[in-house]
């Protein structure tokens, strides 16, 4: 498991909530690819409530499109488990809990 920073929340065609990551290196954000929001219960509340206090217009990496994104100050950190990290990217990514 690694920390991934949040810069945005979507909802899939399927229903499910996934988040947008970034990885720091060298002090910059890098962004690392999409993970799904396994979280339940009160650390699924704490995380919405959270969320919702950093939402902002524009996405911290100006090439990246996503109309249905809610973009996000980059302050929150999540633990993620992932299977691979190919191309520099996640794959097959969950979001564990708040970091």
């Amino acid at each position: 498991m690694r920390a991934y920073t949040i810069i945005s929340t979507s909802i899939r065609k399927t229903g499910a909530q996934r988040a947008l990551l970034a990885k720091s290196e060298r002090g910059q954000l890098i962004y690392a690819g999409p993970a799904f929001i396994a979280l339940r219960g009160e650390p699924r509340e704490d995380f919405e409530a959270r969320v919702a206090k950093l939402k902002q217009e524009r996405p911290v990496f100006s090439w990246l499109r996503n109309r249905d994104a809610g973009w996000l100050k980059p302050v929150i950190s999540l633990k993620v488990k992932h299977l691979a990290f190919g191309s520099g990217m996640l794959r097959h990514a969950t979001v564990v809990e708040l970091g």
